[in-house]
């Protein structure tokens, strides 16, 4: 019977980019500034998997700061809702740099149910002639 851990590492091929950096390069990088290569990467899975774990990773820590920093001007509790607040900021730079140093030794992190999102958006595209041309998409009114 396999049981499932909430996270572990698994190691990928090496496969060429379309930034012109080697893989790890790229793919460590992307571990920290996750928007940048989700539109600048095209051709490389591992690279654009890394930066979407990277938007997610950036996405929950955002939501959790701002809901503690709300819950947080609360008197008397809120001393302790600040304290939870930096060291949820802490856990997310500790994941980030976990996730980069892994990206540079070429293994992917895979999160229990959200890797599979990941996986799925870090698709490229099927066609390697760049983004579609806006002009040839419908309009708002007009049928596809």
């Amino acid at each position: 019977m396999k049981t499932e851990t909430f996270f572990h590492f698994e190691p990928v091929d090496t496969a060429p980019s379309s930034t012109g950096m080697e893989q790890r390069m790229a793919a460590a990088l992307a571990c920290l500034f996750g928007l940048v290569f989700v539109f600048i990467e095209s051709k490389n899975r591992f690279v654009r998997y890394c930066a979407v774990m990277s938007l997610f990773t950036w996405a929950a820590w955002m939501l959790s700061f701002l809901a503690l920093g709300i819950v947080a001007w609360i008197p008397l509790i809120g001393l302790v809702f600040q304290v939870v607040q930096a060291t949820l900021s802490l856990l997310a730079l500790v994941i980030m740099g976990l996730m980069a140093w892994n990206a540079w030794r070429n293994k992917k992190l895979v999160v229990f149910r959200v890797s599979h999102f990941a996986d799925e958006w870090s698709r490229p595209d099927s066609s390697d002639d760049g983004p579609p041309d806006i002009r040839s998409l419908p309009g708002p009114f007009e049928k596809p």
